[in-house]
């Protein structure tokens, strides 16, 4: 027997299963005999929106505006009071949604970040202009300082299953702070994570 036959001969017997490194951080294969029932069992994992993956489409100003650091975070830059922030989302298909957080930093004793700083999850059709949100917007009002990051999220999920065949989906943050602060890299924003959870197969 070849080499050619013995490559051919288990692809015959065989159903090879391939699971996407997002769900698991490296390629898998999962091979399941022919007549064998598959197993799947039900996981939360996380889709993570560090800073790096959103841009800025709107300003208060057109003056000098934002501020990646190193690509961890986004502060404005004066005299900017807030930066519109969108990220594109590519969940797996059929996956649902549980929850949606964001991550602010405020280490200023007089300014802070306002409390009409919304953050949302969107969708558009493939046929459509308009968007709709899919989650709960939610803001993220800080106040006193404290070398911390603080989280905001909401688990409040309009349209938690993800369909790709039918449609785009998206973040968008506005971070706003409430004024002039001394050093405006002492208000940050850090990204979001969404929680989700998906059926996967098991061995």
């Amino acid at each position: 027997m070849n080499l050619k036959k013995k490559l051919v001969l288990p692809a015959a017997l065989c159903l090879v299963m391939l699971i996407n490194s997002v769900l698991y951080g490296a390629d898998k294969v999962v091979v399941v005999p022919l007549g064998s029932s598959v197993k799947t069992a039900t996981q939360t994992l996380y889709y993570n929106l560090p800073v790096s993956a959103f841009t800025p489409v709107l300003y208060s100003d057109t003056s000098p505006r934002g501020n990646f650091v190193s690509g961890d975070w986004f502060s404005l830059l004066s005299p900017q009071l807030l930066a519109g922030m969108a990220a594109p989302v590519q969940l797996p298909d059929n996956s649902v949604i549980k929850d949606f957080t964001c991550y602010v930093y405020d280490n200023d004793g007089t300014e802070s970040i306002s409390g009409n700083s919304p953050a949302y999850l969107w969708r558009r059709s493939v046929n459509d202009v308009n968007k709709e949100r899919i989650t709960d917007q939610f803001n993220m009002p800080t106040a006193g300082s404290a070398d911390a990051v603080q989280a905001f999220s909401t688990q409040s999920i309009l349209f938690p299953q993800i369909d790709t065949s039918d449609y785009f989906y998206g973040a968008y943050v506005l971070f706003k702070i409430t004024g002039n602060p001394a050093s405006y890299t002492n208000l940050r924003f850090y990204g979001c994570r969404i929680a989700y959870d998906l059926d996967v197969v098991v061995p």
